[in-house]
């Protein structure tokens, strides 16, 4: 029974890590789409 439960727990806590990693990865991945978007609006600026 008890070692069931830590399966249980371990499971648990690993579907909750992957779901933030993914979440980590979108956010991370958005801000640096962001940040490219920038660079090239300046870089666009200074060939002006």
């Amino acid at each position: 029974m008890v070692l069931s439960y830590t399966k249980l727990k371990v499971k648990m806590r690993l579907s909750t890590e992957g779901v933030k990693d993914r979440l980590y990865s979108i956010l991370t991945r958005k801000t640096a789409s962001v940040e490219v978007g920038f660079y090239i609006a300046n870089w666009k600026n200074l060939l002006r």
